[in-house]
Parts: structure tokens; sequence; C-alpha cells
């Protein structure tokens, strides 16, 4: 599964609460296939005509370096975020330059492999904090992302992750975050998807699962939002749609006949908690596995989960499911499926 898309949405959570950062992009004409090298700098004066919005009302303006283009996508790069970085670099519109300048960065290291571009700087990921944060990000990532030959890039000091220095929330566990790769503003937003199960033969396009069935993903046509409760709950709440309806699927009555709605959700690093409404109440051997399947590729659809619980308040999914007697009643309950997992009950 692809990166989460936080040049549409970011969530940063602050002291106080959370704010929400909304994040724009302007159409490629400011990072298409110009001549000469660009720079992005950061202002708050209103600049919708020729800036690019990007979080806390603030907009970021291209500036023309001077510096032809060579052809080579790394070594234009580091021509990029050299002039960036320069302790020089002063516009006359942009408010922002003092917190770049202040972080003393500097490219030790880039290489691209197949459209993803692994940036490793000198200085220290460590910005003046919440909004200075966010603008500074934008300003490295339109500098990366107007070379159309990035599709996806990941920028490090070494130790951290430029993610890590924006996201405060704690959703994401550490793995999660130190290979966080960030996809180019204008690539095609992916969409939350959810799953149903068929006894017919899809091995072309569907996965096998128990009893001979396969588990065939449906397209929402929602587009993933970046915030992992909203795009949990949106998939969950589809896969419980009562209205729900597939030409080759033979199980949605099952899940239906459940009653099943979202509760509760909770994520703290990689590990999601989900309560349901509704009463987990399995109909039987393959039945009960098929529904596994199907909750299960619907959450782990999202790379940022790597375990999960999921319960209606009193029975855990897996007591449904597993008929071993090799679990005590109180790990029954306290039963938490690993991403791993997922590839064992699927043979």
């Amino acid at each position: 599964m692809t990166r989460l898309k936080r040049f549409l949405y970011c969530s940063i959570a602050l002291a106080s609460g959370i704010l929400s950062v909304w994040i724009t992009h302007a159409g490629d004409a400011r990072t298409a296939d110009d001549e000469a090298i660009q720079v992005w700098v950061g202002t708050y004066e209103d600049h919708q005509e020729e800036g690019i919005a990007y979080g806390c009302g603030a907009f970021l303006l291209p500036v023309d370096t001077g510096i032809p283009r060579s052809g080579d996508a790394a070594e234009d790069l580091r021509l990029a975020l050299e002039a960036l970085f320069a302790p020089e670099l002063e516009h006359p519109e942009a408010e922002t330059e003092t917190g770049l300048k202040d972080m003393r960065l500097s490219v030790e290291e880039i290489a691209i492999v197949e459209g993803e571009a692994a940036v490793k700087l000198g200085g220290r990921l460590l910005g003046p904090g919440h909004c200075g944060d966010a603008i500074i990000e934008g300003q490295i990532l339109h500098t990366i992302f107007q070379f159309k030959a990035i599709e996806r890039a990941i920028v490090t000091d070494g130790e951290i992750n430029l993610w890590e220095m924006i996201d405060l929330t704690g959703w994401h566990s550490e793995a999660y975050r130190d290979n966080y790769a960030y996809e180019r503003p204008d690539a095609e937003p992916e969409t939350i998807q959810f799953w149903v199960g068929t006894f017919e033969d899809h091995e072309a396009d569907g996965i096998p699962y128990g009893c001979d069935s396969y588990l065939l993903p449906v397209d929402t046509e929602i587009a993933r939002s970046g915030s992992p409760y909203i795009d949990l709950r949106v998939a969950l709440e589809a896969l419980f749609d009562p209205e729900l309806d597939h030409p080759s699927a033979e199980t949605e009555g099952w899940l239906k006949g459940l009653g099943l709605t979202v509760q509760e959700i909770s994520l703290v690093e990689g590990a999601a908690d989900i309560r349901l409404g509704g009463e987990l109440t399995g109909i039987g051997s393959c039945g009960d596995a098929i529904m596994e399947g199907q909750l299960l590729q619907t959450v782990f659809q999202f790379d940022f989960i790597e375990r999960v619980k999921i319960s209606d308040g009193v029975s855990n999914l897996w007591q449904i499911v597993d008929q071993s007697d090799r679990l005590s009643e109180q790990e029954l309950k306290s039963y938490i499926y690993e991403r791993e997992t997922l590839d064992w009950l699927r043979n």
C-alpha cells in the first residue's frame, strides 16, 4: 500500500488539542520542466495568484535560482536543495527563511532509484514548531517535487525523518515514522477500499481465503484524506453499509445480519483498537472465517496499522473464529491480530 497523502491532509497534535493543516497545490505550471531550477520560500501574505496555499494560512512562493537544469535529476535536486539551504537566501516577500537557516541544513547524500529519492541531510531536522515546521516541510518538498522524475521522497538527517518533525500525533509506529516516504502532490489520490467474500473462483482478481473462498476488493471511490481515524472509519462504515450489494459476492448478508457499526477507534503507535456496535456473533466455521477476512483486509489496507484488536465491547473477533481451545478465555478476549497474521490466515 502506498503512503498517506500528507499533501492532502496532515494532523498535528498540539498541547491544547489537534491542529488540522489542509494542504493544497497549484497546477503543474509552477513545478513543470522549467529551464531553471527553483526553490520555494514561505509567506503569510496573501499570494493566491502566484503562490501555493500551505498549512496555517501560509503560501509557498517559487524563486528562480537562475541555475540551468542539467537533466540529471539527482544533481539538479542537489543544486536546488543547496540553494534553498544557502545562508544568503533572501526574498522580499518571504518571512520564513530564518527558521530554515537556523537548522543549518546541508546536503550529504542523494540517491534516486525507480522514482524514489532518498535524501540525507546534514544538520538537524528540528524546526521552530507547529506552523513553522509545516512551512519548512512544504519548502523542502516542493523544491524536491519540481522534478518530475521524482515520484516519492524520503528526507532524513540520518536520525529523524522529515515527517517525524511534523507528526506529533503518536498514531504511528516508530518503524512507520522512520521510513515514511512522501508522494508528489499531483499524484493520483489513493481511494479507500473494503473487501467482500465469494465462493466463486476469482484467482485473477481476488485473495484466496479459508474454505476455498476469495476476498474481492471494492473501491469506494472516496479519496483517502490522510487522517488515520477518518479513513479507517470510512472503510469500515462502507463495509457495514446495509445497502451494500456486490454482484460477485455472496457474503454481505452475513455481516449485515450482525448490524455492526463503528463506535470507537483508538490508534497508538501503529496499534488500532476498534470497538464496534452490534454483536460479533458467528454463523459458523467458513462464514466466520470469511467475515474475519473481510474485516482484517479492510483494516490492514492501511499501512500505518501493524496490529489490531476488534471487539464489540464484550467479544473479541477472534473469539467467534477460534475453535482450537488453545487459548484461555482471557487470551481470547485480549487477542490482537498482527499484520503477519493475515498472511498466515490466507494460507
